[in-house]
């Protein structure tokens, strides 16, 4: 189904925006423990992060599929633990 969205950043950049929405403007270190990116400044968007999050969740997944990608899934777990 991925394979069919026509525009995956603008979708992916609405989709992180309704789930910072979601939980009150939080972040994801706040959230679900993500380890920050990058140094937060008064310039850092949540929503940003919240890209940055799910793209490192995918990599991992597709990492754990053997590289065929595929959906998150159910996956709450934080990018980057094991």
């Amino acid at each position: 189904m991925a394979n069919n969205i026509k525009r995956p950043a603008a979708a992916m950049e609405m989709a992180a925006k309704y789930i910072c929405n979601h939980h009150c403007g939080r972040c994801p270190l706040l959230v679900v423990k993500f380890p920050c990116p990058g140094e937060c400044t008064l310039d850092t968007v949540a929503w940003q992060c919240w890209i940055t999050y799910f793209q490192r969740l995918a990599e991992r997944t597709a990492t754990a599929e053997g590289g065929r990608g595929g959906a998150v899934g159910g996956e709450h777990s934080p990018a980057g633990r094991s």
